[in-house]
């Protein structure tokens, strides 16, 4: 009797497990079932996001087909590149969009009088210019080229001239530029960050011109925060001071002084000053100047007013020489400028209008006759 019992024993314990494997085969086979479905759907789904993107479904099965950008935002791109594997199935990759390798862009402006005969007369009745910026962003450096081409009855004495101009960023912040017009000017100059000093920037030209020039800033004492430009010239040594100052959240003020170039006398010091308020969307900045050397006004003075909105943002400029209003929305602006009376009681008058890239403006001389210049950009 104890060896029936073993034996039913056994037999329970091999029944158990069979059906317990049975059912762990069972679990693991709708296990992976739902796994399959998973991938099925992720699949559906991605060829779904693709074909919302314009990217047929085709190029799963493609090989032979280059990487294509599904997604761009923000300075960065999703980009799907073709399958390598037996299984065609591509490779998603999220990355930063790289630089381009070159940019180009075409600009060209004429100006001329509204007369009958400026308009018939075109291009040889205005002042015409062209010119063309190749970019190289992942080098760094930036090529121009253009050619000014004045009317051929103007009483300038400038002919028509070409001009060249190359730009080079260097690493850590600096940048040096040449230019050569074919007239023979030439000119060169360079700025440089230096850690612990400021930046260092210098030029020369043609005319043997040069200036070297440091510009520092200090760690701020009792809230004013100093700031000094040390400087040489062909004509001498200048310096150059400065001090801004947060008195609250709203108020701001800053003083500047400064010697010409080779006088070195206190009665010959430039002053300057400004005072900003802002409160919320409005922004109001007065500024004044002294300097000496302006025999008939030496003190001037200049107080602008910005209102800044969601649709447009307003500002207004009155001076000793002009009153100024302008608005601005996106791409689109309107300016128009109103000179003061001079010595012959004449004003000089300007309005321009900007639409993204084409601009218009007129302006007008006195009492001679009203000139418009029409200008665009192109980026190719």
């Amino acid at each position: 009797s104890s060896r029936l019992l073993e034996i039913l024993a056994g037999h329970s314990e091999f029944g158990s497990a069979y059906f317990e494997n049975r059912y762990m085969r069972r679990r693991r086979s709708c296990h992976l079932a739902k796994i399959g479905k998973v991938t099925i759907l992720l699949q559906l789904c991605l060829l779904a996001l693709c074909s919302i993107y314009e990217a047929p479904a085709q190029l799963f099965l493609n090989r032979g087909n280059k990487q294509k950008v599904l997604l761009q935002a923000r300075g960065y791109e999703l980009v799907m590149f073709p399958s390598k594997g037996k299984v065609p199935i591509p490779t998603l990759k999220f990355r930063k969009i790289p630089l381009k390798p070159l940019t180009l862009m075409v600009s060209g402006s004429t100006e001329g009088s509204l007369d009958k005969s400026a308009l018939t007369g075109f291009p040889y009745s205005t002042d015409n210019a062209a010119s063309l910026l190749l970019g190289f962003p992942r080098l760094g450096g930036q090529l121009s080229l253009g050619m000014d081409a004045p009317a051929v009855n103007s009483d300038s004495d400038d002919s028509n001239h070409l001009e060249a101009a190359y730009e080079q960023r260097l690493p850590g912040g600096g940048r040096v530029a040449a230019r050569l017009r074919s007239n023979g000017e030439w000119g060169a100059s360079f700025r440089h960050e230096v850690e612990d000093m400021g930046t260092v920037s210098g030029g020369l030209n043609s005319q043997l011109d040069w200036n070297l020039d440091l510009n520092t800033s200090y760690a701020p004492v009792r809230g004013f925060t100093p700031s000094v430009a040390y400087g040489a010239t062909q004509d001498g040594v200048h310096l150059r001071g400065r001090v801004d100052k947060d008195f609250s959240p709203h108020w701001h003020g800053s003083y500047g002084l400064q010697n010409i170039p080779g006088k070195y006398s206190p009665v010959d010091f430039v002053h300057d000053s400004t005072i900003t308020l802002s409160a919320g969307r409005h922004t109001i900045q007065a500024s004044a100047a002294y300097d000496r050397q302006m025999l008939k006004s030496p003190l001037t003075g200049a107080i602008s007013y910005t209102l800044t909105t969601r649709p447009v943002t307003l500002h207004a400029l009155m001076d000793g020489s002009q009153y100024a209003l302008a608005a601005q929305s996106g791409r689109k602006s309107l300016a128009a400028t109103l000179g003061r009376p001079n010595e012959e009681g004449q004003r000089s008058s300007q309005v321009e209008l900007r639409f993204g890239q084409v601009a218009a403006t007129m302006k007008k001389e006195g009492s001679s006759k009203p000139r418009i210049r029409l200008s665009k950009d192109a980026v190719l």
